[in-house]
């Protein structure tokens, strides 16, 4: 007989296994608890996400079967589920199994802003003097954790790259950053690290960050940098 454990963890493999698969030519709103007015589409992905209606409904579930037992959802069954998903993450990510095998570690955070956050703060050991670069187009919150949290309690100074609007060509990005990377270099302050959008979010900009990472890789000061790739929007 399977314990509750590993009861509730074989009807959650069960229950995503079974998750249909969309029928060709489904209307995308179709999967979405959205209301179709008529009068627009809900874009504002950023901020808040919609759901497909498989996973509202298995994520309902999920919680109705963890109030029946808190301490034992939390404690026993959540870290399994979640190594669990891990693994899955891997696997669709075309990495092994295992980190130690191949491949980087991997980690769910809450949100993309909290992955980068992470990052910034952990990724590097910061040493005073030392400079970090984001976008003038950068997502305010990243923008305020990069030039006053930073300098705050690490004392990293942040260089900005001014963009220049309306956005011409990938030149005008890839300038701003060599721009913001000079700065810091007559200041003598080597760029540890330099957060790049894949897609910005006011304006929304396609940034060429491959083109912005050899760049950085040919300035003197720049060329150990990490270089943070903030994927909250993606195509």
């Amino acid at each position: 007989m399977l314990s509750q454990k590993a009861a509730f963890l074989q009807e959650w493999r069960d229950r995503c296994a079974a998750m249909p698969a969309p029928r060709p030519r489904t209307r995308i709103r179709e999967l979405f608890h959205l209301e179709d007015r008529g009068t627009g589409a809900y874009l504002n992905h950023g901020a808040f996400g919609a759901c497909p209606k498989a996973i509202t409904a298995l994520r309902c579930w999920i919680e109705e079967e963890a109030e029946k037992n808190l301490m034992r959802f939390h404690r026993d069954v959540l870290p399994t589920a979640a190594a669990e998903c891990r693994v899955a993450a891997r696997r669709f990510l075309g990495y092994s199994d295992v980190a130690d095998v191949g491949g980087p570690e991997l980690a769910f955070v809450r949100n993309a802003t909290a992955g980068l956050f992470a990052v910034m703060r952990s990724g590097v050991q910061w040493r005073p003097g030392d400079a970090m670069v984001v976008s003038s187009f950068a997502y305010h919150s990243v923008y305020e954790e990069a030039c006053v949290a930073m300098a705050k309690d690490f004392g990293v100074r942040c260089y900005v790259a001014e963009i220049p609007y309306p956005v011409t060509s990938p030149t005008d990005v890839v300038e701003a950053y060599r721009g913001a990377v000079r700065r810091a270099d007559a200041d003598g302050r080597p760029v540890r690290l330099a957060v790049v959008e894949l897609i910005s979010s006011k304006p929304s900009i396609i940034f060429p960050w491959e083109e912005v990472g050899r760049a950085l890789r040919t300035a003197r000061s720049a060329e150990d940098a990490i270089l943070i790739l903030d994927g909250a929007h993606v195509r």
